[in-house]
């Protein structure tokens, strides 16, 4: 399965349509743009950061085993209890999407059941910043 995506950057709302909003919290208030472009750009980790994204994206990812199925469905039901109007089939696919990147960033040919958890707290802390109003 391959999949696709764009990202948009920018400091207002955009223009163009998203299925995510995910608000970013710089850890330093007034970072220097150009000049860290231009340390990143110089700098030795950038060969490696390009042959680390190269690597990830050359992965043949697997199956999902039926005990990860199971406890991501237990996951699934639990949470739809709890909040019914958001917990959705769009929200799980979502959710499965980023813990298949995340285990892939990882290096991991299979989901396992840290992705899957790492991701529902990636996902848990993007929606808070959404719900702060993105600070």
């Amino acid at each position: 399965v391959s999949t696709q995506s764009t990202g948009i950057v920018g400091e207002g709302k955009s223009l163009l349509p998203s299925d995510v909003i995910v608000p970013l919290s710089p850890m330093d208030p007034s970072p220097d743009y150009p000049s860290l472009t231009a340390r990143l750009s110089s700098h030795a980790l950038l060969p490696k950061l390009r042959q680390y994204l190269t690597s990830v994206r050359q992965i043949q990812y697997g199956d999902v085993s039926g005990d990860l199925q199971k406890l991501i469905e237990d996951d699934f039901v639990e949470e739809r209890k709890k909040d019914r109007a958001n917990v959705t089939g769009e929200s799980l696919h979502r959710a499965l999407v980023v813990t298949r990147l995340y285990a892939m960033s990882r290096g991991h040919r299979e989901m396992q059941a840290s992705d899957w958890q790492d991701a529902k707290t990636l996902e848990r802390d993007r929606m808070n910043r959404v719900l702060a109003g993105g600070s």
